[in-house]
């Protein structure tokens, strides 16, 4: 592939990954009352769901916001392998929540849905940067 298809193709990806952001942010705001909900759900729980989703959230924004800017504070290799390791649904808790039958928090959970999209979607961003670094 040229370096012109790859600059070009590296352009739509992040233009995608700033759209996320935007779409993620305005869902967030409509997602008050379900967290709400939620944290009231939590005061009698040993654990907090919302907490879990907040630093999920936290962390991926944080990632995308630095390759947006072209600002990683780590190396590609390290930000790939800590992206790889935020597995929200791998906590026990987390998962019995999210896969409980009932259909409670159907906008938190397809927010959480859509976040865990944009980890994947830095992840491969960052996978095609390391394999094709473009040249500027």
């Amino acid at each position: 592939m040229s370096e012109q298809l790859l600059s070009r193709s590296s352009d739509l990806e992040l233009v995608h990954i700033r759209k996320r952001i935007e779409q993620l942010n305005i869902d967030y705001q409509a997602l008050k009352s379900e967290r709400h909900q939620l944290a009231e759900w939590e005061e009698d729980q040993t654990f907090s769901i919302l907490g879990e989703i907040e630093m999920f959230t936290t962390q991926i924004q944080g990632y995308a916001h630095q390759i947006l800017s072209q600002n990683i504070r780590s190396s590609i290799e390290e930000t790939i392998q800590h992206l790889k390791s935020i597995k929200l649904f791998e906590i026990d808790y987390f998962s019995d929540w999210y896969f409980a039958e009932n259909n409670d928090y159907t906008q938190l959970k397809r927010y959480v849905e859509a976040q865990d999209y944009l980890r994947l979607l830095l992840l491969e961003y960052l996978n095609q940067t390391q394999l094709h670094p473009v040249v500027q």
